[in-house]
């Protein structure tokens, strides 16, 4: 089992090598110094692998309940490595169905009465005051355009 004094002092070799875990889990050490998770499975029969991301930026402990998560849907009958493009894609989807990242944000700041969207939403104010604008243009351009209605309300949190 790794602990986190060893994966610090791991160092790059002239070739990639890799270190276990348990359960599948592993650091892959680059020549370039880059310490990247990977996760290596079976499915059908077929040995497969996937990264999870670097580290430190994944802690031990997170890279640990990330393979038991793939674990769990591996049991479940997917293939991780399936799961995670299929996620990649709808995020990907999301972030770019933005109001933000089509450019109307700009084009709706006349038309929304953002003092009421704002308000509805907690906004410390009284009714009556004026909202700060600069919050009002993130909070537009970070909302996905399918979670606005007709009547420019707001109905979900905004995309991470």
């Amino acid at each position: 089992m790794l602990t986190d004094t060893k994966l610090r002092s791991l160092k790059p070799k002239a070739s990639p090598f890799r270190v276990a875990d348990a359960n599948g889990l592993c650091i892959e050490v680059r020549p370039s110094g880059a310490k990247v998770w990977r996760y290596r499975y079976r499915y059908l029969g077929k040995a497969s692998i996937v990264t999870l991301d670097e580290y430190p930026s994944m802690s031990l402990q997170a890279a640990r309940v990330e393979r038991d998560r793939l674990r769990s849907l591996l049991r479940g009958g997917a293939n991780p490595a399936q799961v995670a493009r299929v996620e990649k894609a709808v995020q990907g989807e999301r972030a770019a169905n933005t109001f933000g990242a089509i450019g109307l944000a700009k084009d709706l700041i006349g038309r929304i009465n953002w003092h009421y969207l704002l308000h509805e939403d907690g906004c410390p104010g009284e009714v009556g005051e004026a909202c700060t604008c600069g919050l009002v243009v993130a909070f537009v351009g970070r909302s996905a355009m399918v979670m606005v209605d007709s009547h420019y309300s707001y109905r979900a949190d905004p995309i991470n």
